[in-house]
C-alpha cells in the first residue's frame, strides 16, 4: 500500500477555488518517498474573458502568500493540460490519500472539473487535520504550519516552502508520520482508534447541494421572522442556529417545524439571539468549553431541549 499526500494552491476561491497549483508526495508504508512533483497551472479566465486575479494581487494579505510569482502561474498551462497525468495520479491502484483541511481541497478540486466540464474523480482522501485534532483533544483545528512545529520540529526545515503545494504535501506527510510516533501506533491501528472515516469526492458534492439547501432554508425563515423581532409583544425566545446546525439539512427542516409549532423567532446573528442551536451533545460540549469565559448574552441549547420550551 502506497500513500499519496496532495496539496492545492488557489488564486482565489470566487465561485470555487481557481487552481495554480497541484502538489504531491507519494511514499511507501515506512513514509519512505517514492516520488513527488509539482504542476503549477494558470488559473484561467473569467467568463467576462478577464484573467482570474490572486487574491493578493492587490495587496498583502496576513497568512497568504504564493510560492511563485503570478506571470509564472500564468504563463503555466491551465488544469486541462495537467487533467489526465493528475487523474492518473489520484486514481492509482493500491493507495491511501491524504490532504490537510483536505475537504476544501476536495471542494476545489470538484468545482475546477466543473468549470471545465469535466467528470468528477472518484477517491476518497483522509483528513491529518483531524488527526492532530483528535490527538491535541481540541476541536479547534490548527494549521498545517503549526502543526509542523508541534509534530516534527522546530526548526524550518531546510528544502522546503509553505505555500508551495509539494511541499506543503510533504509537510502533511512529516505531521501525519510525527502524530503516529506521539500515539505509538501504526496507521490502521490508529484509525481504528479515532473511528474516522474518509470523505469521499462525489459524497462531497452531495453534501454540498445539501449544505446550500440547507442554509438556504434558514436564512429564508430568518427573513420572515425579521419583522418581529424588536416586536414589543412578542413574549417568545429569539434562537439561531450554530454553523454547523446551519449545514444539515433535516436539522435545519426539524428546527423550523417546532419554531413554527412553538411560536419561536430564527435570527442569523448572535447579538440578536437568546440561545444559540447546537446540533449535537459533541457541539454543545466543545463550545460550552470554549465561552466558557467570555460571558455570552445567549445560553446554549440542544433541539430536545427546544421541543420542550
Amino acid at each position: 500500500m502506497d500513500y499519496l499526500f496532495f496539496d492545492l494552491e488557489c488564486a482565489n476561491s470566487n465561485g470555487g477555488g481557481k487552481i495554480c497549483e497541484f502538489g504531491y508526495v507519494i511514499t511507501d508504508e515506512s513514509f519512505a518517498i517514492k516520488d513527488k512533483g509539482l504542476f503549477i497551472i494558470n488559473p484561467g479566465y473569467r467568463e467576462d474573458g478577464a484573467r482570474e486575479p490572486f487574491i493578493t494581487e492587490f495587496g498583502p494579505i496576513e497568512g497568504i502568500s504564493f510560492a511563485f510569482s503570478f506571470d509564472t502561474y500564468r504563463s503555466a498551462p491551465e488544469f486541462t493540460y495537467y487533467h489526465d497525468k493528475i487523474r492518473e495520479i489520484m486514481m492509482r491502484e493500491n493507495q491511501m490519500i491524504f490532504g490537510y483541511a483536505v475537504r476544501n481541497d476536495i471542494r476545489f478540486f470538484n468545482s475546477t472539473l466543473a468549470r471545465y466540464g469535466l467528470d468528477l474523480f472518484d477517491y476518497y482522501a483522509y483528513d491529518v487535520a483531524e488527526y492532530v485534532k483528535y490527538d491535541r483533544d481540541d476541536e479547534k483545528s490548527i494549521g498545517l504550519g503549526k502543526a509542523y512545529l508541534q509534530y516534527v520540529s522546530a526548526e524550518k526545515p531546510i528544502g522546503l516552502t509553505e505555500h508551495c503545494s509539494r511541499d506543503d504535501a510533504e509537510f502533511t506527510m512529516l505531521v501525519l508520520k510525527g502524530v503516529l510516533e506521539k500515539q505509538g501506533l501504526d496507521l490502521q491501528s490508529f484509525l481504528e482508534k479515532m473511528r474516522y472515516k474518509p470523505i469521499g469526492a462525489i459524497e462531497e458534492v452531495e453534501r454540498e447541494e445539501e449544505e446550500r439547501e440547507a442554509r438556504s432554508n434558514y436564512v429564508e425563515f430568518c427573513r420572515e421572522c425579521k419583522p418581529y423581532i424588536y416586536d414589543s409583544g412578542y413574549i417568545g425566545a429569539r434562537i439561531s442556529l450554530s454553523r454547523e446546525a446551519q449545514e444539515n439539512l433535516d436539522f435545519v427542516l426539524r428546527a423550523i417545524d417546532l419554531a413554527d409549532k412553538h411560536d419561536l423567532l430564527f435570527v442569523r446573528f448572535g447579538n440578536e439571539t437568546d440561545y444559540l442551536l447546537c446540533v449535537s451533545q459533541e457541539e454543545y460540549e466543545s463550545r460550552k468549553r470554549q465561552i466558557a469565559n467570555l460571558h455570552p448574552t445567549y445560553e446554549l441549547i440542544l433541539i430536545d431541549e427546544l421541543e420542550n420550551m
